[in-house]
């Protein structure tokens, strides 16, 4: 008897301090399998949200905007986004992305914000490891975490190990719950006392929530978006479209670039235009983070 106590007593003490014990696990990639598996699938999708922003300092609702997505599974999606003052799509295939803000093309107005969409796209285990692994998260590294009392597998780090990029999947639902994304920040180049400023980490972090089944294909309907802790977008789905029929043209980027100038274009040389609308990928731009 009282042996029993004292093994309570230890598995008391090892949850309080943070560490989830546990024995046999599978191993990542299966995880991912079974992810890939409850999503589900669909040919296409469109997805009516709103969402607001905030202002980083003041913590106060900054613009409030209308957002329509669409998917065309595997590798295709569009966003377009309206506000008072602002009209603008991000449209992406594969590692070619085309923004357009107030009908001028514009590839500094990407955002790391639209990354989770990327994610979305994924419904099968070998796309989803390809992608999470360019962003540095290794699916051979798992782990037990707990996160607003829903126990989950921890993809890519050790929990309760925040320094590294991870994907956690709610243990129940086998659901998405958290994608983290975590860089080092060099001290600026310019900056007369860089010597003694030490680098940081920078967390860009999306939390996946109220997940909803529509016909074969699970949604999540909240989505919020954080930098460093602080809560930086609010995402609410309205409602969500199985499979309709979308315009090509609307999802053909080499079709859309007929339709919209550049911004400055005499900054672009003639023979250097391909060159440029080939950089514009907005996964690049954040993987050079982890390079």
């Amino acid at each position: 008897m009282n042996s029993l106590r004292v093994l309570f007593l230890v598995g008391c003490l090892a949850f309080a301090g943070g560490n989830l014990s546990y024995g046999y696990m599978i191993d990542g990639p299966k995880i991912l399998q079974l992810v890939a598996h409850k999503i589900g699938r669909a040919n296409t999708l469109l997805v009516n949200q709103h969402l607001v922003t905030y202002i980083f300092k003041h913590k106060v609702q900054r613009e409030l905007a209308k957002e329509a997505v669409r998917y065309d599974f595997p590798n295709i999606f569009r966003s377009d986004m309206t506000s008072d003052d602002l009209n603008k799509f991000f449209l992406a295939k594969g590692d070619r992305t085309l923004t357009v803000v107030n009908n001028q093309i514009d590839p500094d107005a990407e955002s790391e914000l639209d990354l989770y969409h990327f994610l979305l796209l994924h419904h099968h285990r070998d796309g989803l490891i390809n992608f999470l692994e360019m962003f540095g998260i290794d699916t051979n590294i798992r782990s037990l975490g707990k996160f607003q009392k829903e126990i989950a597998y921890v993809i890519g780090a050790q929990y309760p190990d925040d320094d590294q990029s991870q994907l956690w999947i709610n243990k129940v639902t086998l659901l998405p719950m958290r994608w983290l994304l975590v860089t080092l920040t060099q001290p600026n180049s310019m900056d007369s006392d860089q010597t003694s400023t030490p680098p940081k980490l920078e967390c860009l972090e999306f939390r996946f929530s109220l997940w909803q089944k529509f016909d074969r294909l699970y949604y999540p309907m909240r989505l919020d978006i954080l930098h460093n802790g602080i809560l930086t977008r609010e995402i609410r789905v309205n409602d969500v479209i199985v499979n309709p029929e979308l315009d090509n043209t609307m999802m053909d980027i080499d079709q859309q670039k007929i339709l919209y100038p550049k911004v400055r274009q005499s900054w672009i040389e003639p023979d250097e235009e391909d060159d440029v609308d080939d950089i514009q990928k907005t996964i690049e731009d954040f993987k050079k983070k982890f390079e």
